[in-house]
């Protein structure tokens, strides 16, 4: 409640024909250009992270603004960049980052359009600034999370924790083969690159008639599906009724979320999208996206909401509470401080 006093009924002088202002649960803005046409945008910090490495911090960077742009149904055009780079990085640290962001704005379509560029020497931060990527769309098809509806299925890709398993795996490598193995620690390490929503999108896209009973779609980041099922609901002002134990944990994340004792429903998944989609086409989009070997598992189903207090349930009817926090982060914290490796 705080959050949407201090910011988001404080938003300037107000157009109209903006369309999609900021909100909770609600991926990107929407601006109406002409009767026809519409301006998408999506901002987000980028990532720098170079003990992993600069070409993880640009998919990080590039990606996490690219989903959010991808949950309208249509993909980013142009790009703006922030830089504000720590001066202890070295100058081909800084030329291999810049090199993959660009690598990774080509392969998506996205024209680099300026930003600003600075360097700081205090903040040791993995935050090295930030950007905003923008798409043209038909105005009368573009997405967004608001527009799921009671009555749609709710639909999953991919798996949960996907990012938080896959990013663990990566900074301690030696910590997860000793105790889960070679095998498991280089899957987690891998479906790093599956943390993108562009595959599954350009997947529906194929198939329009299909993809015009896909509502609204969401992205998976903090506090896992719980979260973000939470903010689709309360986006769309509907209620969810969530099955919990269709939720797909992969064996490479269960095994990594095990290990850290963190709960795979409730920590950091990007690279899995939610779906609200017209119930008689869930089996033909789950197909669609199985096809091309894109896991998608029903999990819920969105109703109206009587309980003005409830945005997700369970089976049962009784609520399941927001998280007060995503576990990833302290059990980053922890490995680091123990010095895992």
């Amino acid at each position: 409640m705080a959050l949407k006093a201090q910011f988001i009924e404080k938003t300037g002088f107000r157009r109209q024909e903006v369309l999609q202002g900021p909100s909770i649960g609600v991926d990107v803005s929407v601006i109406k250009i002409d009767e026809k046409t519409a301006l998408i945008a999506a901002s987000d910090p980028l990532s720098i992270l170079p003990s992993l490495s600069m070409e993880i911090s640009a998919w990080l960077s590039v990606h996490l603004m690219a989903n959010d742009v991808a949950t309208t149904g249509f993909l980013p055009n142009y790009g703006q960049f922030v830089l504000n780079l720590p001066t202890s990085l070295s100058s081909s640290q800084i030329q291999n980052y810049w090199n993959s962001i660009d690598q990774y704005c080509k392969e998506i379509g996205v024209h680099i359009t300026g930003g600003h560029t600075a360097f700081d020497s205090f903040t040791q931060s993995t935050i090295a600034g930030g950007g905003t990527l923008f798409a043209i769309a038909p105005v009368d098809e573009v997405k967004t999370s608001s527009l799921a509806q009671a009555g749609d299925d709710l639909l999953m890709t991919k798996s949960a924790a996907l990012s938080s398993s896959s990013l663990l795996a990566w900074s301690f490598p030696d910590y997860i083969k000793k105790h889960v193995g070679d095998e498991i620690r280089n899957q987690a390490q891998a479906s790093f690159f599956e943390t993108s929503i562009i595959p599954e999108v350009k997947v529906l896209q194929e198939d329009q008639a299909l993809f015009s009973q896909v509502h609204a779609m969401h992205d998976v980041t903090e506090k896992g599906i719980i979260g973000a099922s939470h903010e689709f609901a309360q986006a769309s002002n509907t209620c969810i009724s969530l099955f919990e134990e269709n939720i797909r944990v992969a064996e490479p994340q269960r095994q990594v979320c095990k290990l850290f004792k963190i709960d795979p429903l409730r920590s950091i998944g990007a690279g899995s999208l939610l779906i609200a989609c017209n119930p008689h086409y869930t089996d033909k989009i789950i197909t669609k996206l199985g096809d091309v070997h894109i896991e998608a598992t029903h999990i819920g189903r969105f109703n109206s909401r009587p309980d003005l207090k409830s945005y997700l349930q369970d089976q049962n009817g009784l609520p399941i509470p927001y998280p007060v926090e995503d576990p990833y982060w302290a059990a980053y914290f922890t490995a680091y401080k123990n010095n895992l490796s």
